[in-house]
């Protein structure tokens, strides 16, 4: 008998593994409003819930949206300042991305 298995929440962990390693202080928010409490509960971070990613994500060191979701980003956010994560992405509207550690393993 041969099982197949399909990890629906692998892109949740790695995210929430990627935000857990980050300096305690970042500040984080995310358009996919059911990662709010997803990021709370997996990497024991506070996440706000954003409606878009417009200038009102300025204040934020992080913001997480779902690439299926992805429109037209306020100008200063271009390629140099994300972070691909399986279906989401992760914009850093400062100028580099925080540095975080986690190994490139599963």
């Amino acid at each position: 008998m041969r099982v197949f298995a399909r990890d629906e929440m692998r892109d949740d962990r790695e995210l929430a593994r990627i935000l857990a390693s980050m300096p305690e202080k970042t500040h984080i928010g995310t358009t996919v409003w059911p990662l709010e409490g997803a990021m709370n509960f997996l990497a024991g971070r506070a996440v706000t819930r954003l409606s878009e990613p417009n200038e009102a994500i300025f204040p934020y060191d992080a913001v997480i949206i779902d690439r299926a979701g992805l429109f037209p980003l306020p100008s200063p956010l271009h390629a140099s300042n994300r972070q691909e994560v399986g279906s989401y992405v992760i914009l850093f509207p400062g100028a580099e991305p925080p540095r975080h550690s986690v190994d490139a393993g599963g």
